[in-house]
Formats: C-alpha cells, structure tokens, sequence
C-alpha cells in the first residue's frame, strides 16, 4: 500500500477517476464505477514564485559635480503567479456526450486525509532615480520618473476526500 500512495501522492489523486465519453452524435453513455479508500493520504506540494528589482537611474558621483540635461526614467513590471495542486482521496468521474447518460457509482471512505499545498507570491522593488552625489552638486534640466506595477496571486488547490462526479 506504502508503494500505491508515494505514486498517488506525486499525482495528488488517491482513488479512482473514470471518464465515460460519448464519441457519436446522439450517443448514450453508462458509466458504472465503485471505490472504497480507508487511512488513505493524499498530499499535494508546495508554490512559491516571487519577483525582486534593485534599480539606480541617473547619474552617481562620489563628491564632484553632476550635471544633466535631459530625463531619467525607471520602469518596472512584475507578476507572480503560483498554485498548488488539488489533492483527492476518492472517486472523480467525468461524462460528456450528446445522448442519454448514466453514472452508478458509489465510493466509502475512512479516516482518509487530504492536505493541499501552501501557495505564496510576493513582489519586491527598490528603486531610486534621478541624481547621487555624495557631498558634491547636482544640475539637472529635466525630470525624474520611476514607474511600478506589481502583482501577486496565489492559490491553493481544491482538498477532497469523497466523489465528484459531472457531466457535460
């Protein structure tokens, strides 16, 4: 039983999923499926995505003279994304055709466990521009501009311990 569940566990599915599949026009679909799982365990892994900029735009001088004609400008746009998987001990059957469908089914389950992965996103910018001068003097016959957009979504993925059953 340890083997079956390390392989299920890598999938996130413990059980039985069956698809039924009407390839004709005006076909009709059976669809007949039983599962039983007990201290089943199912556990899916961890997302994590994240963006970082460090940015400096201009003109930098350790003590002298800065002097620019003309504009400084910082873009920076950043998406992350991440999502775990769904975990499922159980039974998930999926139909779809254009004539009549049945599904008989029937699933028991008992002490199982579904656990989901943690899902995390995050963005970081630092970011200065225009003119550094560390003591020194700074002309500038222009403009400084720094321009963000940040976004971050996360996720976690669908914990079902039981039947899922639809039809198209």
């Amino acid at each position: 039983m340890r083997k079956t569940i390390a392989k299920a566990a890598a999938a996130g599915l413990l059980g039985l999923l069956s698809l039924g599949i009407g390839a004709e026009a005006r076909a009709d679909t059976n669809v007949q499926a039983s599962n039983s799982c007990e201290d089943c365990e199912v556990e899916t892994g961890n997302a994590t995505s994240g963006n970082s900029a460090v940015t400096f735009t201009g003109q930098a001088n350790g003590g002298g003279i800065n002097a620019q004609k003309g504009n400084n400008e910082t873009e920076a746009d950043q998406d992350a994304q991440s999502t775990s998987g769904d975990g499922v001990t159980g039974q998930v059957i999926g139909s779809a055709g254009s004539g009549d469908t049945t599904i008989v089914a029937s699933n028991s389950g008992k002490d199982n466990k579904v656990t989901t992965g943690d899902a995390n996103a995050g963005n970081g910018l630092v970011s200065f521009t225009g003119q550094a001068n560390g003591g020194g003097i700074n002309f500038q016959d222009g403009d400084n501009e720094t321009d963000s957009s940040q976004a971050a979504d996360s996720t976690t993925g669908d914990g079902v311990t039981g039947q899922v059953i639809g039809v198209l």
